[in-house]
């Protein structure tokens, strides 16, 4: 979850420096909305691509491409499949089931 960003300005001894990347898990709260933002799945697949890029990771070169492939595709899998299609539609008819009651 880090990408490789320009900041010449900011440190003109090197061209480049690894930022973290908008939604991540550095702290609770960018974690839960990193896991709202995929249980709404808008943008799940970019998320994806993310948690596939995780934990081998060194500040030479930045994360490995895939190097939490299997981890990263069965959590994101997981997490649609229960968070998504049942939790939020289970919260989505208990709304109209009382909407419907009055």
């Amino acid at each position: 979850m880090i990408d490789c960003i320009n900041l010449r300005r900011a440190n003109p001894d090197s061209d480049y420096v690894w930022a973290a990347r908008e939604f991540n898990f550095e702290n609770i709260f960018k974690g839960m909305i990193f896991l709202f933002v995929m249980a709404s799945l808008e943008a799940w697949p970019t998320l994806m691509i993310d948690l596939l890029d995780g934990p081998e990771f060194s500040h030479e070169v930045g994360p490995i491409e895939n190097g939490n492939f299997y981890y990263g595709a069965g959590y994101t899998i997981v997490f649609i499949v229960l968070g998504s299609f049942f939790f939020m539609n289970l919260f989505v008819g208990v709304i109209f089931d009382e909407f419907a009651k009055q």
